[in-house]
């Protein structure tokens, strides 16, 4: 069993380099169990799961990766994406919004 360390995200990160996906996600799931409020790792399975097609569970994780990650700006940007596959196009649009101000506060600080 991968356990949270730095060899458990390695091992996850590497069978998802590899093109194994379902290795990834079960990975990524193990370090969810250990760590439920990790955002990187409900991003990384935000981002797998899109890419088996789990559409649904996808935007389940990224959701959660973006409410424990308000600043950051990639989450709400791939959220965007994964809602318009869905055909859920007020969160798109509200994931959207939020990502463009966080751009808007990069180059403006006092923005957000």
């Amino acid at each position: 069993m991968v356990g949270y360390s730095a060899g458990g995200v390695a091992s996850a990160a590497l069978s998802w380099s590899r093109g194994r996906h379902q290795d990834a996600s079960a990975d990524f799931r193990r370090l969810l169990e250990i760590r439920p409020s990790d955002a990187s790792t409900l991003q990384n399975l935000h981002l797998i799961e899109r890419e088996l097609g789990n559409w649904q569970e996808a935007a389940e994780f990224g959701a959660l990766a973006c409410e424990l990650r308000p600043l950051a700006a990639a989450c709400p940007f791939t959220l965007a994406e994964t809602y318009g596959r869905l055909r859920r196009y007020g969160d798109a649009q509200r994931a959207m919004d939020r990502y463009l101000e966080l751009q808007a506060s990069i180059e403006d600080p006092g923005t957000v």
